[in-house]
């Protein structure tokens, strides 16, 4: 940790910004969270701590910890956040009432059930002026309209909420109370993905595949794959030849793995290998992150020698475009490290 804030110290914005994005992409949050400090530090004295930037990064932070599960250090950031979000941009943003349902999920996993309960319900009764229609709206009767981006951000409010809602009556033994919500809740993510699906040519890229892959954990949470799949191969099918379909095709072949379809898993990987290659070439990083994708399968099979031919490809690959220094080039190499061990154990 102490040596990530050292290298943290001499790095530059841009450099800050790829490597923490790296590290969250692939699920290493606990390694972003030292370049957090810096990044914070310089987005101050560019913008100051009242802008939109600011908030951005605390947002990012909060992310990361909510992977780590460090609930006292979230509920910190989400109390900051909501107190600059109020002064920038007023009581009735979207802003605000995604900032209340992330509060509701921290309080919940603080067992704080009737302040999260509150929390979810005010977010729910929460107003967003619409404006094509050029009037407030509640956030759980607000309607698919022309206005694509503010619609989006309050589906995907909405449906945090609920999410917290399930988990909270399943904590608290209300059984029959928690099925309903969590009918609902699948039925508002079904809606919401398509709509993003729709809208594939107006947002960008990387957004969209946050949104779907943050979306789809409900599917995951509920055991519901088989409607994760579905909408998955949509996905996949629609942003084949571009650079979505990578990531989406890593997250169903996980999926598949999870549920031990390991044929099917290796499927999405071997036809992600070839398709990234015909787009990318063979001496790409997004080849490189294909062929890492391969080596996962191989690990969740056991076959760690044919995992470890193909994380030594890969990094021949990292090292040769971006350097031993690289993020990607570190990762895999650990990656390797914690194989040698396994094979060693044997």
């Amino acid at each position: 940790m102490l040596s990530s804030l050292l290298s943290a110290q001499h790095m530059t914005w841009e450099e800050l910004e790829k490597t923490i994005a790296y590290y969250q992409a692939g699920d290493m949050h606990l390694k972003a969270i030292p370049y957090f400090q810096q990044i914070l530090e310089l987005a101050e004295l560019r913008y100051t701590k009242n802008s939109t930037r600011y908030v951005y990064w605390l947002n990012e932070l909060a992310r990361s910890y909510q992977a780590t599960k460090d609930w006292s250090s979230l509920l910190e950031i989400y109390t900051e956040i909501e107190t600059l979000t109020l002064k920038i941009h007023g009581k009735r943003s979207v802003d605000l009432a995604m900032c209340w349902a992330n509060l509701g999920n921290v309080y919940m996993q603080l067992k704080q059930y009737e302040r999260a309960e509150q929390l979810c319900f005010d977010v729910q009764h929460f107003k967003v002026f619409n404006p094509v229609v050029k009037r407030y709206i509640a956030v759980n009767v607000f309607e698919e309209d022309e206005a694509y981006s503010l619609n989006l951000e309050v589906k995907k409010v909405y449906i945090a909420s609920l999410n917290t809602l399930v988990d909270i009556y399943k904590r608290t033994g209300a059984d029959i109370v928690a099925k309903e919500v969590t009918h609902k809740a699948l039925e508002e993510t079904n809606k919401t993905i398509r709509y993003i699906l729709k809208g594939f040519k107006r947002e960008p890229p990387e957004q969209m595949i946050e949104d779907i892959k943050r979306l789809m954990v409900i599917y995951e949470n509920y055991e519901n794959y088989t409607e994760a799949e579905e909408l998955y191969l949509d996905a996949i099918q629609l942003t084949q030849g571009t650079v979505l379909y990578l990531p989406l095709s890593s997250s169903l072949s996980l999926i598949y793995q999870r549920i031990g379809e390991f044929r099917a898993s290796k499927l999405i990987c071997s036809s992600a290998l070839k398709i990234t290659k015909e787009n990318f070439g063979d001496r790409s990083i997004e080849f490189a992150m294909a062929i890492t994708d391969l080596a996962v399968f191989y690990t969740a099979k056991g076959d760690y020698f044919e995992a470890s031919k193909l994380y030594m490809k890969a990094r021949s690959i990292a090292l040769f475009l971006e350097g031993k220094d690289s993020v990607m080039y570190q990762t895999i190499d650990e990656k390797l490290d914690e194989l040698y061990k396994i094979g060693n154990q044997k």
